[in-house]
């Protein structure tokens, strides 16, 4: 068995319309290549001259073997700092089952961004952190060169398993959505895929939730010479940061994100001095979150089914949360655009014993969701605590 996971034979290919990043791993199972493919409405004419989006993609897998992960191209001199030191500890700190690993690679000399103006650029899923990411700045009187640029979009894992049809297809329109959005702001649009999530495969401590943070980095890194700021949407606020809570990494992004800055581009949690209830309620006045809004976690072929194309399935959890969130703010009927609004008012106090009962289970956004319904004294009459509510219950889509 090798004593190291190996990165080499970097290459980058480049045409009219697309580019290829991709390398080869050796020492992690089987001899094969990671790649990473870039649509951009630039033209992406300035790529990556480093290996920061491989390293940071395969650092988790490595930990997990425990072996040496080896590079032979140069990495960003601060990023590398950071592997090597305090990025490790949070994350075995986060997860003891990872082990610590030597990172033998060169660092970088700095090459300035090219842009002469500063670029800042968002992830855009049209989830509710992803609208307050985009319009975090658009609120400030301080300048408008911090006004959002650039849109991206990142297959590292979010929509399944790369090889497969619905997969690709679920991508596609999501990558669709977010340029046609960025065209009418007038803003860049980039979308990445990659196959990396095959290499997460076989543990469930690699499951996305509990290493997205490090995925969308990796192919958020590819730009690091044309953007100079990545606002990385924040699930969890400061007051959430939990070292301890293992089953999303989110909780520590606020923390993370400063150790994965390389010497070009900067990473700021954006959004985690506000919990979701303020983003909620600052989205729900958008009139194209309103018509766009996409919080659904049921997979996109099963979701059509059930409400038709472009629409949140109105019945997982998180479409559960979520409306709960608009009824206690009074703006659930404005959202009938994406959400079943006439179910939800049908089954409102089993939908709010299952919104309930998962906050009391230790979900915080949950339970600010139930808490909310209940100031305003929309909640059903107590005991609600259950999730079977008047000898009901009301399955969801999706867990």
């Amino acid at each position: 068995m090798s004593e190291a996971v190996c990165l080499k034979d970097f290459k980058t290919e480049q045409d009219a319309t697309i580019t290829n990043y991709q390398c080869l791993v050796l020492g992690y199972g089987d001899r094969r290549k990671l790649h990473y493919e870039i649509s951009s409405t630039t033209g992406h004419p300035h790529p990556s001259i480093t290996a920061n989006w491989a390293i940071l993609g395969m650092l988790l897998p490595a930990m997990r073997t425990g072996k040496t992960l080896r590079c032979d191209h140069g990495v960003s001199a601060l990023l590398l700092h950071f592997l090597r030191t305090d990025l490790q500890e949070l994350l075995i700190n986060f997860d003891p089952s990872l082990s610590r690993i030597d990172i033998d690679a060169d660092a970088l000399p700095p090459d300035l961004t090219v842009s002469k103006d500063i670029r800042i650029g968002t992830g855009f899923s049209a989830g509710i952190d992803s609208f307050n990411s985009l319009g975090v700045f658009c609120h400030s009187d301080t300048t408008s060169q911090l006004n959002v640029t650039d849109l991206f979009i990142f297959d590292v894992g979010a929509f399944g398993q790369h090889s497969s049809k619905s997969s690709r297809n679920s991508f596609t329109a999501a990558a669709g959505r977010t340029r046609s959005y960025a065209d009418r702001l007038g803003l860049h649009a980039h979308s990445v895929t990659s196959n990396l999530a095959d290499f997460y495969v076989g543990a469930s401590e690699l499951d996305f939730i509990r290493t997205h943070t490090l995925r969308n980095a990796s192919a958020a890194v590819l730009f690091e010479r044309e953007i100079d700021i990545y606002l990385y949407a924040s699930a969890f606020s400061y007051r959430e940061v939990d070292l301890k809570a293992k089953y999303a990494l989110g909780h520590i992004d606020s923390i993370l994100l400063s150790l994965i800055t390389t010497t070009q581009l900067r990473f700021i949690s954006s959004g985690a001095g506000s919990d979701r209830i303020k983003k909620t309620a600052l989205l729900s006045n958008d009139k194209d979150a309103q018509h766009m809004l996409d919080v659904c976690v049921t997979p996109t072929p099963r979701r059509s089914t059930l409400v038709g194309v472009g629409r949140n399935c109105s019945r997982c959890w998180k479409c559960y949360r979520t409306m709960v969130t608009l009824d206690a703010l009074g703006r659930l009927e404005e959202f009938r655009a994406v959400f079943d609004v006439d179910r939800y008012f049908q089954h409102r106090e089993a939908i709010f014993s299952q919104v309930h009962h998962r906050g009391a289970k230790g979900s915080s956004i949950d339970q600010a969701a139930a808490n909310l319904l209940l100031e305003r004294g929309l909640a059903p009459s107590p005991p609600y605590t259950r999730r079977r509510s008047a000898g009901r219950s009301l399955p969801c889509a999706s867990t």
